[in-house]
């Protein structure tokens, strides 16, 4: 009972801030992000996506296995996999949407860069810990 209850926390979870990221990416600047200090943009598109994969990676885990075998650990790459594709080309998306939807906002590629970039981190993170799973056995 408890174990489902998490399962669903963590698609709400996984869910809003996905919407999270679309609002704050399509709403107004905030005059924080107008400052010389452009770097930090980058910065906080570096952390959103990396966040996402994480979020997206651990609720498809928590969802999927009750136990870890062999076959877990390959579908788990499988899933890092699509949850990169999907995660850099949610990121594009909300650039391009940024571009045609708004007039106070514009496509940027190196936001596109950030974006990947912290999915490509999300997802090294994930592969450096992924035999330490076996030891955790996932098992609920």
């Amino acid at each position: 009972m408890a174990s489902s209850l998490v399962r669903k926390l963590l698609f709400l979870a996984a869910v809003v801030y996905t919407l999270g990221i679309a609002v704050g990416s399509l709403i107004p600047p905030v005059g924080l992000l107008n400052q010389p200090f452009r770097f930090m943009d980058k910065l906080l598109h570096l952390g959103a996506y990396f966040g996402l994969t994480l979020l997206w990676i651990a609720c498809w885990v928590y969802w999927q296995w009750r136990f870890f075998d062999a076959t877990v650990k390959k579908r788990l790459k499988r899933i890092m996999l699509i949850t990169a594709i999907l995660a850099s080309c949610y990121g594009i998306i909300i650039e391009v949407l940024q571009g045609t939807m708004t007039s106070y906002r514009t496509l940027d590629h190196w936001d596109v860069l950030a974006n990947t970039t912290g999915v490509t981190l999300a997802i090294l993170l994930c592969s450096l810990f992924i035999n330490k799973l076996e030891r955790l056995k996932l098992d609920y």
